[in-house]
């Protein structure tokens, strides 16, 4: 009788333990070269990425006077979060997602003021 119980156990410590996991890799961010369809996971790289980008413009005046330079500047902030920059689709939908989102830009202000002073 013991043995079994052991065995029920045992099977549903394997079960628990798989549903776990594959909850953690649904909820996983995107890497770099890795895609997701869950949009919002892209909120924090968002802020990232173009905290970055404003404060090499804010650095770099010379670089606000060349737009295909600002352009490969911002596809590389964005290439290094993890976003898929070649995708013109996917990113006019993390674009317009997080553009008018009034905490999103809060946090890239708050950001960007901190690149100021440094």
């Amino acid at each position: 009788m013991k043995k079994y119980l052991l065995i029920i156990i045992l099977i549903a410590l394997i079960i628990a333990a798989f549903l776990f996991f594959r909850n953690c890799e649904a909820q996983k961010k995107p890497t770099e070269g890795e895609t997701t369809t869950d949009l919002t996971l892209y909120r924090d790289p968002f802020v990232y990425a173009n905290t970055d980008f404003t404060c090499q413009v804010v650095k770099n005046s010379e670089l606000a006077k060349d737009q295909e330079l600002m352009k490969t500047t911002l596809d590389e902030a964005y290439r290094k979060y993890g976003f898929p920059v070649e995708d013109n689709e996917t990113m006019l939908e993390i674009l317009s997602l997080f553009e008018n989102d009034e905490e999103v830009i809060s946090e890239i202000k708050a950001n960007v003021n901190e690149c100021k002073t440094t």
